[in-house]
């Protein structure tokens, strides 16, 4: 796979599409040249709920991005894709070997295409990963140029509805833009904060997004099981908005200024200046704003946790829980993960491929996109010498695009 020119990534959210552009310059290295999010409508779930308004907001964004980063063309377009009509499996093929005769890498592809055939008729591929090769008993990376007699292989693949993938290419026709593959936020999201070691130990990784949340678990190297489901951040700020009788606005405003996912002391308790919808000034408190947030948590995180069963959760996660998303940044987040999962728990910053610079947890899938296109798409490595260039480049976009950006701000690069 060879990219030419420059690459658009697009992260379509119910609440904001970001957008990035990376660029292969003729030696082969890539560089992130842009990098910004725009207001998004008509889409819920990950699934199109307005095709008139996304359409519009797409088009509005992919105007804006070609004039801010000086890019007319784009060589091709990736989209991340979530949502609950996501699904995954795991396949395995084997196929007996004539005497003597080596692997090929050719009846790989043969046995990965019969894997292929699993998924149902309905679904659409959108990526397969191979597990292991086994010969003759022996597990493998790769049994090519080898000599055997019965050839397995296990293949992860995830795929997805295929009347929401056309709803979605619709709309982007719409918008005037033709784009060459989905990608899973959830994988995306992975490969920005997790490293080999920690997907070969065996890890999980929750996406948290605003109206989806998405998860991978990772098992020797490669994804063993992924998923989303339809109850993303807004479902908390829902919940806390009802049950204290304000506006959702609010709700999420008190939620950043002074909400908590864990249980607080009774010294950090304290009342807060909130006004209800009835008008009249609510006797709301840290602690039991922090009550209802923990509960709702809980109750995402305990979905996540039956859909991978418990025996995954605590006996093949070694690796800990890693936190991406816009709703990682909430206090406490780590205490209530750890509960339900009873593994380690952290909040992971993603991070480009060439750089040490950490972005917003929200941009996970825009830098996993980055890296999955640098890795796969470039032929570069680090050992070339050209990563200083790319360094510097990294460096000087951050100059010129975010001189003073506001923490949290959406239209900046937000910072840690």
């Amino acid at each position: 796979m060879k990219i030419k020119g420059k690459l658009l990534i697009v992260d379509p959210g119910s609440r904001f599409i970001r957008m990035g552009v990376l660029e292969f310059h003729s030696d082969g290295a890539p560089e992130l040249i842009f990098m910004k999010a725009y207001p998004s409508g008509g889409l819920n779930n990950g699934t199109v709920s307005s095709r008139k308004e996304l359409a519009d907001a797409l088009r509005q964004a992919y105007e804006s991005v070609r004039g801010e980063s000086g890019s007319e063309q784009f060589g091709e377009i990736w989209v991340g894709h979530s949502g609950q009509h996501i699904r995954s499996d795991n396949a395995t093929e084997e196929s007996k070997i004539r005497h003597n005769v080596p692997v090929t890498a050719r009846l790989e592809k043969q046995m990965l295409a019969r894997a292929e055939m699993h998924i149902p008729s309905d679904y659409q591929l959108l990526h397969s990963f191979q597990q292991f090769s086994s010969l003759d008993g022996v597990r493998m990376r790769s049994a090519v140029g080898l000599v055997g007699t019965n050839l397995l292989s296990r293949y992860h693949l995830v795929f997805s509805r295929k009347a929401v993938i056309n709803n979605i290419r619709a709309v982007f026709k719409d918008a005037g833009m033709a784009f060459a593959r989905f990608v899973f936020n959830g994988y995306a999201a992975a490969l920005s904060v997790c490293q080999s070691e920690e997907m070969n130990l065996g890890c999980l990784v929750i996406h948290l997004g605003q109206s989806t949340i998405d998860y991978v678990v990772f098992q020797e190297g490669q994804p063993f099981m992924t998923g989303s489901i339809n109850d993303g951040w807004h479902r908390v700020i829902k919940d806390v908005a009802m049950g204290v009788h304000i506006s959702i606005d609010n709700a999420e405003k008190v939620m950043v200024s002074s909400g908590n996912a864990h249980d607080i002391d009774a010294e950090q308790d304290g009342p807060l200046n909130v006004t209800t919808l009835f008008g009249d000034p609510s006797r709301l408190t840290r602690r039991q704003l922090a009550m209802i947030m923990s509960s709702s948590i809980e109750e995402v995180f305990a979905q996540v946790r039956d859909q991978l069963k418990n025996s995954i959760c605590r006996g093949h996660l070694p690796g800990g829980v890693y936190l991406t998303g816009g709703g990682a940044l909430t206090r406490g987040i780590t205490y209530a993960a750890t509960g339900i999962f009873g593994v380690q728990t952290r909040v992971e910053y993603p991070l480009l491929p060439w750089s040490n610079r950490e972005f917003d947890p929200g941009w996970a899938p825009i830098i996993g996109m980055v890296r999955e296109a640098s890795e796969k798409a470039s032929p570069v490595k680090p050992s070339d010498g050209v990563l200083t260039k790319i360094v510097d480049g990294t460096r000087e976009l951050k100059k010129r695009m975010f001189p003073n950006p506001p923490p949290g701000d959406p239209e900046g690069e937000p910072e840690k």
